[in-house]
């Protein structure tokens, strides 16, 4: 800050501030708030006037500040820079925007105990207080002394009563740019439609409605430009907005455009805002944006999870951010040049578009829709955006020309003459940045103006020599700025749509100062445009256009030098480009062609690859890496050939493509073992097997497994153990659980001898599976607990999203749905999370039998089931036949037996070979039975196969004998009854409660011996069931418990028992009632009727 004797003798500039409604701020917020705002505000008001070299005379103006300059450019500098700054500032912080007038005046000024006095400085406080919010006001005589300031253009705002002077005072008004966004320096007119209905979706995303709107337009039709005129009001109301930009190039980082907003939001938001917004999704978006690991070392490591479910975990994080950042201030998010987005970019655009209805989230793509042809990867994005009805598309045409019109008038001051117009709207057609190159080619070779300005009396058309096409006018622009020029910014076009200045001075043959007039020159021409990006100044074209220009000058095996220049600068400019941009690097290397060194440009490949796979951009690393098995060739080192096939198989199955993963892994397999390389061989066929299994293909993941365990041999690796536990678990699913023990135990030991905690999850979990499907409920427990330990510890999130689920089921059937419920939920939330389909599946089934127990009614059964069918349908499990077996308990549980029989026949078409077979046919024996079917039910009898019979040894078998009691006990049937009894009974006493309709096994034994007339071990068993439901409880089946205690009570024919079964009916109708059993409520009714 300079000192009041540093002043030179002589006018200085004054500068009075003054916030605007600063009362009304502390009416709003209250004196804390407030005062912490204008702290912020005084802050920033102090730092300006230092910088520019101003005095604060700290005088006591509440809010406001009173400034000295000696120099009048420097005072308009930094009254420019305040307004800047208090818009950057309004950008972020909540609530009411904080406006600032500013007022300027030049004179001689006297000093009194260091304050100044005098005309001038009382001028200065009455032309600040004519000042609008955010304006700045200068008098005529500051004008005159400030000359001409880069940037910086004054507005005539006439003649002002300036209070205490009796002559008026002419004023001026001074633009300023807001240095938040990109201002565009472009004239706009026009485009009120347009703009009217951007407007409309703005309006509504303040509103908390938020959307997508998809810009379209030819090129240099004037789409940016559109979309940043609104952006300029959507800042006026509170609102941040970012941008980011897709670009041509393959090399382009994924996700280029949410790239450059989060790196945008990094330098225009408070760093602890967006650290906050980023919550625990910060370690899966620093995937994209490895700069945040940079600016917050906190930042973890991301979940490990299977490839083909890394991007929906990884999509969710994204819009999770995006979600809470919304919270703070509205968003605008601008997309440009969508139509050269890759297809990972496209998938996250939909998804995040899909998010944005109740959030205050403005999306804007802008595309060429020119260009929009059917190979276009943005073509199958609109349409299916348009179809779900998730964005909304708006076309940008040219200009008539009344449209071109009121462009020159803009860019001249004044009405065009006619001839001009015609002879301008009929060479572009109106297109408007083929206009704005055309006028200003004209205006440089003299054609346009006289020596005074004004617009040339005679304009001969002929005369005009305007060229034909846009890249001629561009050209030829480009031509004036001299050779060295044209070679500076053809090496930047090669860079790319963005550059800096330090890799320019890498890779253009110029001298450092040569090449500084060179950008100087290009800026003034508005052919390249500044930014700040973290401190550092990058350049972009003024629009793509001419960047194409710039291209088509050069020859091939110059493009190609320039490609190797420009990647050998990225290594050395930019030490993290190897690792952070290999994309890039590799895009440059194989532009090069021969030039490159092939095994540099392979190298740069699998990184980029590497990179890709990691920010779950799976189509990019494909392309890296077939692009790099093209360069190998079949001649190349076998070793690393394979090493990327098996990449290659990464991305594939992470993009669903099991069958062409399988394909290509089994290849390297084969070559991994010739190489000696059999550990690897063995990771890569458990991965083939798992893939197998949901595929639906058990015998060839068995196949695969056994070929897995032959390689490793006995060898100590987290391979085996894995195999030997899927082998095991696979054994036991397929109805052989005695076979099992011995692989558990021996994968176990594997796996304790690595000490890999996630490993013994797995195995667990496995055991878990298989106690439950054989029906030992109790072990299953047990083992579901430890594999939830062992996960936990080892941070294997997928596994443990399987085993909370499954372990969910043993607890449901041992009456714990309580504990059960809790498992579950964690499960489904975690699934959710983390993307794992069918874990989220399974924990929404022991959410819905833990709930079961507590009591629903029987169409929430069915509403439940349903949307369960449908999940399964979505990930085409082969478990599906679960799905309608459960429909089919339910439909007849309330009544609806023809739906009932439907779902049990679509469950045993559907059903696999496995322990859980029979489950179909157990339900539709039920259904029968409970229909009166004799006939159906002695022929299903009849016709028995291997998978519905059995000793209960299997989860199918023993709900085949639970249904077959209940439904021989509901027929009367006495020799198949007498068969079945003793199975029961010992069921009973091993699993509770009948999985999907929770029926009390003791309930179903208590029918069975009701039908031998065994009255004592028929009246144990009810108590024990009834016991059961009010202990567990069991809300579902303790109507039917009591109506078929009461029914047993009545056939045992004591006197003395019939008050005690009306009781039990009569609340037996009751749960009916609350439950929706209408069938058995009929039936509750008639018991009731013959007991009154």
């Amino acid at each position: 800050m300079a000192r009041i004797d540093e002043f030179p003798e002589g006018p200085v500039t004054v500068m009075f501030t003054d916030v605007e409604a600063s009362t009304a701020l502390r009416t709003s917020l209250g004196d804390a708030a407030a005062d912490a705002l204008l702290g912020r505000h005084g802050d920033l008001v102090r730092q300006q006037i230092e910088q520019h070299r101003g005095h604060d005379l700290q005088a006591a103006l509440g809010d406001g500040f009173l400034a000295i300059f000696a120099s009048t450019r420097r005072a308009i500098a930094c009254a420019v820079a305040i307004q800047q700054e208090m818009d950057r500032f309004n950008r972020v912080q909540l609530g009411i925007p904080m406006r600032v007038r500013i007022g300027l005046n030049t004179g001689e000024v006297a000093w009194q105990n260091e304050q100044p006095s005098g005309e001038a400085v009382h001028a200065a406080s009455r032309v600040c207080a004519s000042a609008a919010a955010g304006e700045v006001l200068v008098s005529d005589i500051t004008r005159q002394l400030a000359g001409t300031v880069p940037d910086v253009s004054f507005k005539d705002r006439g003649e002002f009563d300036l209070k205490g002077f009796p002559q008026r005072w002419r004023l001026w008004s001074l633009s300023w740019q807001s240095t938040a966004l990109d201002a565009p320096r472009e004239v706009f007119v026009g485009r009120e439609q347009e703009l009217a209905e951007l407007h409309k979706h703005l309006l509504a995303a303040l509103d908390g409605h938020g959307g997508l709107v998809l810009v379209g337009g030819e090129p240099g039709v004037g789409k940016t430009s559109l979309v940043k005129q609104l952006v300029k009001d959507a800042e006026q109301r509170g609102a941040v907005a970012l941008f980011g930009r897709c670009y041509e190039s393959e090399g382009t980082v994924p996700y280029s455009p949410f790239v450059e907003t989060t790196e945008q939001a990094l330098r225009v938001i408070p760093a602890e805002w967006v650290r906050e917004d980023l919550g625990d999704d910060a370690a899966e978006v620093a995937r994209m944006v490895p700069e945040l690991r940079r600016r917050f070392p906190d930042i973890g490591e991301p979940i490990e999870l299977p490839p083909e479910q890394q991007r929906r975990y990884f999509f969710n994080a994204i819009s999770n951010f995006i979600s809470r950042a919304a919270v703070r201030a509205p968003l605008v998010l601008v997309a440009d040049d969508a139509h050269w987005a890759d297809e990972p970019t496209l998938l996250l655009i939909e998804h995040v578009a899909s998010q944005l209805k109740d959030l205050r989230i403005l999306a804007i793509g802008t595309y060429r829709d020119v260009e929009l042809d059917v190979s276009r990867p943005l073509a199958g994005t609109i349409e299916r955006l348009l179809r779900s009805r998730t964005a909304a598309r708006m076309s940008v045409k040219r200009f008539d020309k009344t449209g071109v019109a009121r462009m020159l008038e803009a860019h001249a001051g004044r009405s065009a003459p006619d001839a001009l117009v015609d002879a301008i709207y009929n060479e572009t057609e109106g297109n408007p940045f083929f206009v704005d190159e055309v006028f200003r080619h004209l205006v440089e070779e003299g054609k346009v103006f006289d020596d005074s300005g004004a617009f040339r009396s005679t304009v001969a058309i002929g005369e005009l020599d305007v060229p034909e096409s846009v890249r001629l006018v561009v050209g030829r622009r480009i031509e004036r700025l001299g050779a060295d020029a044209q070679k500076v910014l053809a090496a930047a076009a090669v860079v790319g749509r963005g550059f800096e200045f330090g890799l320019l001075e890498r890779i253009a043959d110029v001298d450092t100062n040569a090449l500084l007039d060179v950008f100087d020159e290009a800026e003034r021409a508005r052919v390249i445009v500044p930014e700040e990006r973290g401190g550092k100044v990058f350049y972009t074209f003024g629009h793509e256009l001419i960047r194409q220009t710039l291209l088509a000058s050069l020859s091939v095996p110059r493009r190609q030098r320039l490609h190797l220049a420009v990647a050998n600068a990225l290594e050395l400019v930019d030490a993290s480009a190897a690792e952070l941009r290999p994309s890039e690097i590799a895009h440059h290397l194989l532009e090069a062609g021969a030039a490159a060194d092939r095994s540099r440009t392979i190298d740069y490949l699998k990184k980029a690859a590497a990179r890709a796979l990691e920010a779950a951009a799976f189509e990019e690393a494909v392309r890296a890496t077939e692009a790099a098995l093209s360069l190998l060739g079949e001649s190349g080192d076998e070793r690393a050939r394979f090493e990327l096939i098996e990449t290659l198989g990464w991305a594939e199955r992470a993009l669903g493509r099991f069958e062409r993963c399988i394909e290509l892994w089994d290849g390297v397999v084969e070559a991994y073992v010739r190489l000696g390389e059999a550990e690897k061989a063995g990771k890569l066929l458990w991965q083939i097997g798992y893939q197998l299994i949901w595929l639906g293909r058990f015998d060839d993941a068995f196949a695969e497994y056994a070929r897995g365990l032959g390689i490793l041999d006995d060898r100590p690796v987290v391979a085996r153990a894995d195999m030997l536990g899927s082998v095991a678990t696979l054994t036991a699913f397929a109805g052989a659980p005695e076979m099992s023990e011995p692989l558990f135990a021996e994968a176990l030991q594997v796996a304790e001898g690595i000490g890999d905690e996630a490993c013994m999850g797995r195995i667990w979990w496995g055991r878990c599976v298989a106690n439950h499907s054989a029906v030992q409920v109790s072990t299953a427990v047990e083992a579901g607990r430890k594999a939830v330990a062992h996960l936990r510890r080892g941070e294997d999130m997928w596994t443990l999203v399987d085993a909370l689920a499954w372990l969910s089921f043993p607890l449901v059937l041992t009456g714990f749905a309580d504990e059960a419920r809790r498992f579950a939920v964690e499960a489904l939330e975690l699934g959710a999370k983390i993307g794992h389909s069918a874990g989220e599946l399974l924990g929404n089934r022991g959410i819905v039998l833990a709930d079961s127990l507590a009591g629903v009614t029987v169409d929430d059964v069915v509403q439940r089931a349903t949307k369960d069918l449908m999940g399964m349908q979505a990930i085409s499990s082969p478990w599906i036949s679960q799905s309608h077996a459960w429909l089919s308990a339910a439909y007849t549980a309330g009544g609806s037996l023809d739906e009932g029989l439907a779902e049990a026949d679509a469950a045993i078409d559907t059903e696999p070979p496995s322990a859980w077979a029979g489950v179909g046919w157990a339900f539709r024996f039920l259904n029968r039975a409970y229909a009166g079917d004799t006939a159906a039910c002695r022929a299903m009898l009849d016709h028995m196969n291997a998978a519905t019979q059995g000793d209960g040894q299997t989860m199918g078998t023993a709900l085949v004998s639970a249904c077959l009691g209940e439904g021989c006990a509901l027929l009367g049937w006495a020799a198949e009854v007498e068969e079945i009894y003793p199975k029961l009974a010992a069921l009973a006493d091993v699993m509770p409660v009948r999985l999907f309709d929770v029926a009390m096994t003791h309930r179903i034994a208590g029918m069975t011996a009701t039908v031998l007339e065994r009255w004592d071990d028929a009246q144990r068993h009810f108590v024990v069931a009834l016991e059961q439901a009010e202990s567990m409880p069991n809300v579902f089946d303790d109507p039917i418990v009591r109506h078929r205690y009461a029914e047993m009570l009545v056939k045992c024919g004591r006197p003395e028992d019939r008050d005690a079964a009306r009781v039990l009916v009569d609340d037996a109708i009751k749960g009916y009632r609350r439950a929706g059993m209408k069938l058995l409520l009929a039936q509750a009714g008639e018991l009731n009727l013959s007991l009154h």
